[in-house]
This record gives C-alpha cells, sequence and structure tokens, in this order.
C-alpha cells in the first residue's frame, strides 16, 4: 500500500510539473510571437498582456490541462505554425505520460488484486481442511490468525531483503537492529561483546500471531527466541510480558 501511495504522490507531481511547464512555454511562445492577435490566447482576448499575471497563469494552466487531459473544448487552440509544432510535440509527450501512467497504475491493481485473491484462496483452503479433519477450534484459529499475519507482513519482505546483502553488511544491519535487544537480555548479561556481535549476525527477525504456539511443551527446541514485544504464557500458564 506504501508503494502505490508513494506512486500516485509522484505521479501527480510529474504531471503537475508537466502542466506548468507546457503552459508557461505555450505563453512564452504567444508572448514572443510578433502578431499578438494570432496567439492562442490573442484569438480570445487581444489584450492579453495588460491582464494580471496571475489570469494569464490561469489561462495558460487551463489551456495546457485541457490538453493533457484530451478534453479540447476547443475555446483556446493554435493560431500560428509554432503554437502548432509545440503543441504537436506536447500531445506526443502526453501520449507517452498518460501510457506509462496507465501501464503503472494497472500494474498496481493486478499485484494488489492477485495478493487478496491469493490470501482468500489460502484462507478458504485453510478453512476447509481444518473442517475436514475436524481440528479443535484452536488449531484452527492458530492456522487462520498465521495466514492473516502473513498477508499483513508480506509487504515488510525483512529477511530476503537482508539475504540478498553481501554479509558485511547483513551484520552491521543485524548489530545495528539486534545488538541493543540482546545487549539488555538477562540471559546475555556479562556476556563479551564479540561474542554477542557474532550472535546478533544469526539473528532472524520472526512473526507470531495472537494465541499461536511458539515452542510446545516437553517439544526439543531448535531456536532460542528472544522476547522483543508482546507477550506469551509458559506451561505453567504464568505470563512473561515485555
Amino acid at each position: 500500500m506504501t508503494s502505490t501511495i508513494q506512486f500516485l504522490i509522484g505521479a501527480f507531481q510529474v504531471t503537475l510539473f508537466a502542466v506548468h511547464c507546457a503552459g508557461c512555454f505555450n505563453y512564452l511562445i504567444a508572448d514572443r510571437y510578433p502578431d499578438p492577435t494570432r496567439t492562442w490566447i490573442g484569438a480570445v482576448n487581444p489584450n492579453f498582456k495588460e491582464d494580471s499575471l496571475w489570469n494569464r497563469y490561469v489561462t495558460s494552466m487551463y489551456w495546457s490541462i485541457t490538453t493533457i487531459t484530451t478534453t479540447g473544448y476547443g475555446d483556446l487552440h493554435a493560431e500560428n505554425p509554432r503554437e502548432m509544432l509545440f503543441d504537436i510535440f506536447y500531445m506526443l509527450f502526453n501520449l507517452g505520460l498518460t501510457s506509462y501512467l496507465i501501464g503503472n497504475m494497472t500494474n498496481l491493481v493486478v499485484h494488489w488484486t492477485s495478493r487478496t485473491r491469493n490470501f482468500r484462496d489460502m484462507f478458504r483452503a485453510a478453512s476447509e481442511f481444518a473442517t475436514r479433519n475436524q481440528l479443535p477450534p484452536r488449531i484452527q484459529d492458530q492456522m487462520l490468525s498465521h495466514i492473516s499475519l502473513k498477508f499483513k507482513t508480506e509487504g515488510l519482505k525483512q529477511q530476503e531483503t537482508v539475504n540478498g546483502l553481501p554479509k558485511a553488511i547483513r551484520s552491521s544491519i543485524a548489530h545495528y537492529l539486534f545488538y541493543p535487544i540482546v545487549e539488555n537480555t538477562y540471559l546475555f548479561q556479562g556476556v563479551s561483546h564479540d561474542f554477542l556481535f557474532q550472535l546478533v549476525s544469526e539473528m532472524e527477525a520472526e512473526y507470531f500471531s495472537p494465541r499461536a504456539d511458539v515452542i510446545l511443551q516437553n517439544e526439543s527446541p531448535s531456536d532460542l527466541y528472544v522476547l522483543v514485544s508482546g507477550s506469551v504464557v509458559s506451561p505453567s500458564f504464568k505470563p512473561l510480558t515485555l
């Protein structure tokens, strides 16, 4: 969603800049033309040079916007070869800009709808699987909560991004993100900084949905978890909160 908003803001800024530049340049052509009455603005207002700067700017922006949106009311149009030539290049530019914006917006919509469709398919498949195998409600809730959490955090892709970087950069990122947390963990009090630096370089961030089992009772754990935010419940039902 963030990338979509950024693209829309960027597209709006580019379009606004193009409209401004085209309107100002088209007015410059009319202002420098020998016969003011044979210009796009002079044909409807022969004394346009006597108008205020604001009125001339608004008129130029009006022409530019109606041209870039291909509205074409016909009240303002080219009156001499210079303006015709500029209008040709401006409309060709509009074709390229419009194609670029529509293409990217289509890709964003398709990407978003495909993610949503995949989430719905996975959610429905998990529900059918739980119903078909008559799983307990607690396990069903854990499955569906995990799928929902995965959908919400899919845009982060933190570990995929980090894994694609060189080891030195990965170590620097891990040191910045995890070292202050590990350093303040009671389990590692008094441990050397070199050991902690090597330890954090192997750490990965992991998310768990509410009521999900992190480690089952009597299970041989293969990972060491450091609680950063949230709370967990021990087998004795004693809450551990950070």
